[in-house]
């Protein structure tokens, strides 16, 4: 359960919190012809960006199903949009998101085919402290794969068979 919470919060964490003013609502995916030359590539940056406010809009409004399109294909076709949309609200129901949050990107960088980004959540101008631990700033948030990006999920979450089972683990004394 910790680990496939922490890919929730990885997606927002590492991304490190937040939108500044976007209205983009839906996951937007940019593909490109292969048979394009590559000097018309798109802006990788610019879509990152994109990405990153999608994916804190996504969050600020409960939109799991928008946040669950920015996985992988390996990753949803383990875990289904409605298994997603319940690991959601369970994990926002622990961390909280205020009605009226706002999320904001920042710091976006492209370092090969590696995203980062941070985005910050605020309500009513203070900056939201939701996650329940840090993340590591080398880890990228989304990978750039068949010309588009998405979420980055650890290998260990991807080996699982159910990675968005909310399983319990139960600690011997």
């Amino acid at each position: 359960m910790k680990s496939v919470f922490m890919v929730a919060i990885l997606t927002i964490g590492v991304i490190a919190c937040g939108e500044s003013g976007s209205t983009t609502t839906e996951a937007e995916t940019v593909e490109t012809d292969p048979t394009v030359p590559l000097e018309t590539e798109p802006d990788r940056m610019e879509l990152l960006s994109k990405v990153a406010e999608t994916s804190g809009q996504a969050w600020v409004n409960g939109e799991w199903l928008t946040l669950h399109a920015l996985f992988p294909d390996e990753f949803k076709a383990k875990c289904s949009g409605a298994d997603f949309a319940e690991l959601m609200l369970f994990s926002v129901s622990l961390i909280g998101m205020p009605e009226g949050a706002t999320a904001t990107v920042e710091n976006v960088r492209v370092e090969g085919v590696e995203g980062f980004a941070d985005i910050r959540f605020y309500k009513d101008g203070l900056e939201l402290d939701i996650f329940i631990e840090d993340t590591e700033d080398d880890t990228p948030a989304f990978l750039w794969q068949d010309n588009r990006w998405i979420a980055n999920v650890s290998p260990e979450d991807m080996a699982k068979d159910k990675p968005c089972e909310l399983a319990w683990e139960v600690e011997e004394e």
